[in-house]
């Protein structure tokens, strides 16, 4: 019994030797992780902030301008329009983050690929880093897209729905009930918002790679492949205005929009937004900065302006093929009329030379050079007249 108590006593001083080794192994431990995490945060604190409040000298904003009442006439220190507007007043908010005093700069770019498809595809300046903030026509339902993978998206300052470009004589079917909008052959370009929005509303959808594309084939009487393009309210508003390419605007071809007074939606469907490329140093920042300018009073006046140009009622005359002849044709009557006096009145001239002054040679000479020169007026006068009118 007593060799037995002895091992007992032997075996419980082993168990607290080997129990106080094992403990003062686990303070040790302890000592070491928390001496780890301290010289984790000594070198963590000792790395230069690339961080997200250093922005570059010079921001670069690309203009899309598609839409002219949100951005048109570009140069590097100047753009007109709603984005003109914002990089005024975003220099204004970046000059709380410039470092050491130092001004941040706004430069802005033009961009042109509303027409062009595949080639220069949306937000292309972001990816390939040649702008850092695109403002346009984007619309917030777009991240959707391929193209907009890895693109950040501010605040809306916009709303906006889709409409269409169309014929003056089908806006007239279509509003005495003759036509339907589900069966008119609609052109939309393809991978938009608007070509996903027109799959629950129109039957007959012809999707293009470009916009001028679409164009075309809509002013082709011959093929007649579609009947109307669909498009954002501001875009199609522009294309009526100003045309495309340097071609004739569309309010001069019997082209209108087609709702007037709202979307082929009861609401609208599409908020713009400001993009900026994902995970850059300064990318959170900079949406920040963008958000917080999007606040100010004069984006606050200049988004109401953008609302006026498309909720308002368009003061332009009627422009359909038949009206715009008329106007032209009336306003060229004074001209005309007063073509065929001269003509009546050299006729008359003629007359009373034959009939009063036969024996005065030298007048009756004069008097037929006159009328002559008045006749051939007269007639040159109505000439120009009838090819203007074939001409509209």
């Amino acid at each position: 019994m007593t060799t037995i108590m002895q091992i007992l006593i032997h075996i419980r001083g082993g168990v607290s030797l080997v129990m106080s080794s094992v403990l003062a192994l686990g303070k040790h431990f302890r000592l070491g992780i928390i001496l780890a995490f301290a010289c984790l945060a000594c070198i963590l604190s000792s790395v230069p902030a690339v961080s997200q409040g250093q922005l570059p000298n010079h921001i670069k904003i690309g203009v899309r301008t598609v839409a002219s009442a949100i951005g048109n006439n570009i140069s590097t220190n100047k753009a007109y329009g709603f984005c003109g507007t914002f990089g005024e007043e975003l220099q204004e908010e970046l000059k709380k983050l410039a470092p050491n005093g130092k001004r941040i700069e706004v430069e802005y770019h033009e961009i042109k690929n509303e027409g062009l498809g595949y080639k220069y595809p949306r937000y292309d300046g972001l990816n390939k880093k040649i702008i850092h903030i695109e403002c346009g026509p984007n619309s917030i339902p777009s991240d959707n897209l391929k193209t907009a993978v890895g693109i950040k998206f501010s605040d809306s300052f916009h709303k906006t729905g889709v409409k269409l470009l169309l014929p003056e004589k089908l806006v007239e079917d279509l509003n005495s009930k003759r036509r339907n909008v589900k069966d008119i052959k609609v052109g939309v370009v393809k991978e938009t918002t608007t070509s996903n929005l027109l799959e629950g509303i129109v039957d007959n959808i012809r999707p293009y790679d470009t916009r001028d594309e679409a164009l075309n084939a809509l002013l082709d009487k011959n093929v007649k492949e579609i009947e109307a393009f669909a498009s954002d309210a501001l875009i199609l508003q522009t294309i009526l205005d100003s045309g495309y390419n340097s071609k004739e605007p569309f309010n001069r071809k019997g082209y209108t929009i087609f709702k007037k007074d709202g979307y082929l939606t009861s609401l609208p469907t599409e908020d713009y937004v400001m993009a900026v490329k994902e995970n850059t140093p300064f990318s959170n920042k900079l949406i920040e900065s963008i958000n917080r300018t999007l606040k100010r009073d004069k984006i606050s006046q200049a988004m109401k302006k953008l609302e006026h140009i498309e909720y308002s009622t368009p003061t332009t005359p009627p422009t359909s093929g038949i009206l715009l002849r008329l106007q032209e044709f009336l306003s060229s009557i004074f001209t005309e009329i007063l073509g065929v006096f001269i003509t009546l009145l050299s006729t008359f001239i003629i007359l009373l030379k034959r009939t009063r002054l036969e024996q005065r040679e030298h007048l009756r000479l004069f008097l037929w050079i006159l009328g002559a020169v008045l006749c051939v007026l007269g007639v040159i006068i109505i000439i120009a007249i009838w090819l203007q009118y074939k001409k509209l």
